[in-house]
């Protein structure tokens, strides 16, 4: 089993604008806590959805019916036939493929995370199962142009876009629950054309689009049940002193012992304003290195000098990565 080791806290330092800026990976962890448990058995996922296509013979389509027999309505439409056997037929086989791809991706993507292995016979300690519902909708937009001479060209857009909410549950080999949570994203293709037509040919087809957007989520939903790194920022406080602004300058050249040392030189020495932009340029760095405890500290003594809410929210942070941080060993340690 591939081990799921935390990564090396490192920072980039960049300007932005007037202001530096500090990049670091934060850990953090899942939602659902699996605790002990590692080894998961991947079922398929059931999956359903609607549809409304801006298709050639759109205005054939009913306009009042449940979800279900519209997209029914529409598929015949779209193939061309009358019977709903053929198209009921025609969305099975999508839903398959959708289902077998989601399925065989889902596994990858928990086997290159690390902390779980997938083991689809008897022997797990937990079950992943649950429901892919799917929403696409298209919108033909009709586009007026007008060259030098004033010559009005029409043209027209179809955007066909898709939405997506993965329900996924968790349970344990008895099959009790022991966590449920959603996912959700939308993603849209678009093609203009001289005719309506040639619009409609060229859009992705909807099983792509779906798939596409399926494909999108699958690190939302390990990140779900495993610890996982997302990226943040710290912008670095200014004051009024020419030291804390050398210190930034230091920081932003990646000479971080001559911005420590003039930042201490400043919490030591300046006024209470200047004391706080200092200390927490300090937390900023003892958590870049992983000290939370030390950089909570900072923290705490920056809020209490000058209230300023990037030091209130600094503290916020740190309580809560010291507590993730805990939750993540615990879990790596099981």
């Amino acid at each position: 089993m591939k081990k799921f080791f935390p990564l090396l806290i490192s920072g980039l330092v960049f300007l932005s604008g007037c202001s530096t800026q500090v990049s670091l990976m934060v850990q953090r962890a899942p939602e659902i806590n699996l605790k002990e448990i590692r080894t998961l058995n991947v079922k398929p996922f059931s999956v359903a959805g609607t549809l409304n296509l801006d298709l050639d013979n759109q205005a054939a389509t009913p306009q009042k019916m449940s979800d279900k027999k519209f997209a029914l309505e529409v598929v015949k439409l779209l193939l061309d036939v009358n019977d709903a056997k053929s198209a009921q037929s025609y969305i099975d086989k999508q839903h398959a493929e959708i289902q077998e791809t989601h399925l065989r991706d889902l596994t990858k993507a928990i086997f290159r995370n690390g902390h779980f292995k997938v083991n689809n016979g008897n022997q797990y300690q937990a079950q992943l199962t649950g429901d892919i519902n799917y929403d696409v909708q298209d919108v033909m937009e009709t586009q007026e142009n007008k060259d030098k001479h004033g010559k009005v060209t029409v043209s027209y857009k179809l955007t066909r876009t898709a939405n997506v909410a993965i329900q996924f549950n968790v349970l344990d080999s008895n099959g009790t629950m022991l966590g449920t949570t959603t996912v959700t994203t939308k993603t849209s293709d678009s093609t203009t054309a001289g005719d309506k037509s040639k619009a409609r040919k060229k859009t992705m087809d909807w099983p792509f689009l779906v798939k596409k957007a399926i494909a999108a989520l699958h690190e939302s939903t390990i990140n779900k049940i495993a610890p996982y790194y997302i990226k943040e920022t710290r912008t670095l406080a200014e004051g009024d002193m020419k030291l804390i602004k050398d210190g930034n300058k230091a920081a932003a050249d990646n000479n971080w012992p001559t911005a420590i040392s003039l930042w201490q030189t400043v919490a030591k020495a300046g006024n209470n304003k200047d004391k706080a932009a200092a200390l927490y340029n300090l937390s900023v760095y003892d958590e870049l290195q992983g000290d939370f405890t030390h950089a909570l500290d900072k923290a705490n003594k920056a809020s209490s000098l000058h209230k300023q809410k990037r030091y209130t929210e600094q503290v916020q942070t740190l309580h809560r990565r010291i507590a993730e941080a805990k939750e993540v060993k615990e879990l790596l340690n099981k």
